[in-house]
């Protein structure tokens, strides 16, 4: 795992920043109509739902470049009324995310803390409990590498690229197989290190059949407050792998993947959508595979 440390952002990097087909979401702007359709989902949440911000902390967990705290402020921008956020504290394993999220967050003077390292680390050394605290999670959702399997990834310059199953806590990794393995680390460490006055939003792929997300959650201790999902399927990412869905997608689990038809979305298999994204080529233009997403509203049990 990852050393834990504050994190003193260097230079931007713009190969990073622009024209990029895997990182669209941390180009440095505030239009949330362009960009990755996830960090869109999660930003317009954001900015909806701004009584669950108001007056209290906000942590995330893979925070990127930051445009999701951002969103949670200008929503409450628009609500006098109510409290400003205390201050936003941002995990991210990547550290030339955390370059791009302390840019924006210098645009909108947000007051922050930032850590460059893995976030169940960083929930293992907090000796408080997380209080007061509306916590975001969106992190990455596609199965982790066996260790031995790590120098056959092809690798982004990220020290994401090293991290493996075997570095999952064991309760975790049975949800490997479903991509929530990482998500289902840090919901699992969490759970005992919440206090009062704290719950999560995490945002999970329609590519997961929605009985074993709940199964998840409820095992690793959460309870479900609210689902709010994409109103139409949202198009796949074409960087991302999808091979393992086609490994538990059958007759049981249908629908988890559309093609658009002019207005209409209709369901295609596990196996076309990975078709589909071999073809592409890690291209959207004429990636016609799309999914949905949500946004999980999580109290303790």
């Amino acid at each position: 795992m990852s050393e834990i440390k504050y994190y003193t952002p260097g230079k931007l990097d713009p190969r990073r920043t622009v024209g990029s087909v895997r990182y669209p979401d941390l180009k440095t702007t505030f239009d949330f109509t362009d960009g990755d359709p996830w960090f869109r989902l999660l930003a317009a949440y954001n900015e909806g739902h701004s009584e669950q911000f108001a007056g209290r902390k906000y942590l995330e967990f893979g925070i990127g470049g930051g445009l999701q705290a951002v969103a949670a402020m200008k929503g409450l921008e628009k609500r006098p009324e109510l409290s400003p956020i205390i201050d936003i504290t941002g995990i991210d394993i990547d550290p030339w995310r955390l370059d791009i999220a302390a840019e924006n967050f210098k645009k909108f003077s947000i007051p922050s803390i930032l850590y460059q390292g893995d976030a169940v680390r960083w929930i293992e050394e907090k000796e408080e409990k997380i209080e007061n605290t509306s916590i975001i999670m969106c992190l990455p959702q596609a199965p982790l590498p066996k260790k031995t399997q790590v120098g056959q990834v092809i690798g982004y310059d990220s020290p994401a690229d090293t991290y493996h199953e075997e570095l999952l806590p064991e309760f975790a990794q049975k949800y490997n197989r479903w991509g929530l393995g990482l998500n289902a680390a840090v919901l699992g460490t969490l759970v005992n290190h919440v206090g009062n006055y704290t719950d999560v939003s995490a945002v999970f792929s329609g590519r997961v059949p929605e009985n074993v997300i709940r199964d998840m959650i409820n095992e690793l201790g959460w309870k479900v407050v609210e689902v709010v999902q994409t109103p139409e399927p949202i198009q796949q990412d074409p960087d991302t792998d999808i091979a393992f869905v086609s490994e538990y997608a059958n007759t049981t689990y249908e629908d988890l993947f559309y093609e658009k038809n002019g207005e209409k979305f209709n369901p295609i298999s596990a196996n076309e959508a990975e078709r589909r994204l071999q073809l592409a080529n890690k291209k959207r233009d004429n990636f016609n595979v799309y999914h949905h997403v949500a946004v999980w509203h999580l109290e303790t049990k």
